[in-house]
């Protein structure tokens, strides 16, 4: 389960914060891809979160699959509500 925050932040740009606990994913590395494609998602798809907004990412559930596809899918699932 992935939770996405989003606040306008008055600026020209967008900012994206992520929360991957260890409590979720205890291994470092896999912790740690689970971050590159959110930070990924987010730079390729820049237009669907919207401008002048902060993002918060956190991921509230172990995940077992770690690959990008099912994450974007997700992630942008997210972003449309």
């Amino acid at each position: 389960m992935i939770w996405l925050y989003r606040m306008p932040n008055g600026l020209g740009f967008s900012r994206l914060g992520i929360s991957v606990s260890n409590k979720f994913c205890v291994n470092i590395v896999a912790r740690n891809k689970i971050k590159k494609i959110f930070r990924r998602v987010f730079q390729c798809n820049k237009k669907c979160f919207g401008e002048g907004v902060d993002i918060i990412l956190v991921l509230k559930q172990k995940s077992d699959q770690i690959n990008y596809a099912y994450l974007e899918k997700i992630i942008l699932g997210l972003a449309k509500k």
